[in-house]
């Protein structure tokens, strides 16, 4: 768990940066220029000019809005077996060599299935070496769809999807009752059909809410669709506000990096 005396959380993606602090409850959003985070990797020494001028702080919460790749995994072992030999059979699962990826993973619930999450270790080591130069200390690192998935799947208890860019796919995280039941590669097609055999329970739509972030380019053709079905629409800035991040359990890291 996040247990610095400060509980500060700081959010960055190729837009700009929320910083939220627990005990003031305060939210400051920055803007960033363009070019200071470019492919998603950042340029370590200008956004540590602009966390330098914006935040004081030992050590924070870092969540980061980069690409990455999830697959669940289900396992017949242990966990603690499932744990020594996780480098190998999180691979097999992937469909490109992981040699050049940073893996972390979460059993969900009780059950014996884990998700696994693959970001580009270069890509992650831009934004420690920017917190290396403005000397401030990371006391734990999480990916934003993992984070705020499992955050929202430990709290929430009404149906709902999640949808975020994947590279070139959404990714649909569906959770019914805070238990996460599938995940869904949407390559482009017509959004009812993608989604409309997951929203729909007899002819009506049964989901209440969707939690959008991470939707670049897309996040209002979305917002438009979902309106149209009544369903409420929360974005990055609401989320943070309705959930207690700062109490969660963090993603385990495999020996994959």
């Amino acid at each position: 768990m996040f247990n610095d005396k400060e509980k500060i959380l700081v959010d960055i993606s190729p837009t700009g940066i929320i910083i939220h602090k627990k005990d003031t409850g305060k939210f400051d959003k920055i803007p960033l220029e363009t070019g200071i985070i470019k492919d998603y990797k950042a340029d370590s020494l200008e956004l540590a000019k602009v966390l330098k001028a914006n935040l004081k702080a030992s050590g924070v919460l870092l969540v980061l809005d980069i690409p990455n790749t999830m697959r669940l995994i289900s396992y017949d072992v242990t966990e603690k077996d499932f744990s020594q030999i996780a480098k190998y059979h999180i691979q097999d699962h992937f469909p490109f060599p992981l040699d050049k990826y940073t893996v972390s993973y979460r059993r969900l619930d009780k059950s014996s299935t884990v998700l696994a999450a693959a970001a580009e270790t270069e890509i992650i080591e831009s934004y420690t070496k920017t917190f290396e130069k403005a000397k401030i200390k990371i006391k734990r690192l999480d990916i934003r769809q993992n984070f705020i998935s499992q955050c929202i799947s430990q709290v929430e208890k009404s149906d709902i999807i999640l949808a975020m860019k994947q590279r070139e796919n959404i990714l649909i995280q569906f959770i019914d009752e805070g238990i996460l039941k599938f995940l869904l590669e949407w390559d482009g097609m017509d959004i009812n059909r993608a989604f409309a055999p997951y929203i729909y329970n007899k002819g009506k739509v049964a989901v209440k809410k969707v939690f959008l972030f991470s939707c670049i380019g897309i996040s209002d053709e979305l917002t438009r669709y979902f309106n149209q079905l009544g369903v409420d629409v929360i974005y990055i800035d609401e989320i943070y506000e309705k959930f207690d991040f700062f109490n969660t359990k963090p993603y385990n890291k495999s020996a994959i990096k």
